[in-house]
């Protein structure tokens, strides 16, 4: 049900596993995907209006490190 909005390719390469918090910053997070990792700007939680990234990640207190869900 979680919709990602406005995402980029992030070209880094990190050791996390998938789906695993790699940076937060005020603007954007950075999630490890299966190759690359993907800058999430804003998003859409189900029955949710769109909300930043970072204020996602603050609702549901997770950190670098965690799993994206």
């Amino acid at each position: 049900g979680l919709k990602l909005k406005e995402v980029k390719l992030h070209n880094q390469q990190y050791q996390q596993n998938c789906g695993t918090i790699c940076e937060i910053t005020k603007d954007f997070v950075v999630v490890k995907c299966k190759s690359d990792a993907l800058k999430i700007f804003t998003l859409q939680p189900p029955s949710k209006k769109q909300m930043s990234a970072n204020a996602y990640i603050l609702g549901k207190r997770l950190k670098v490190g965690d799993i994206f869900s």
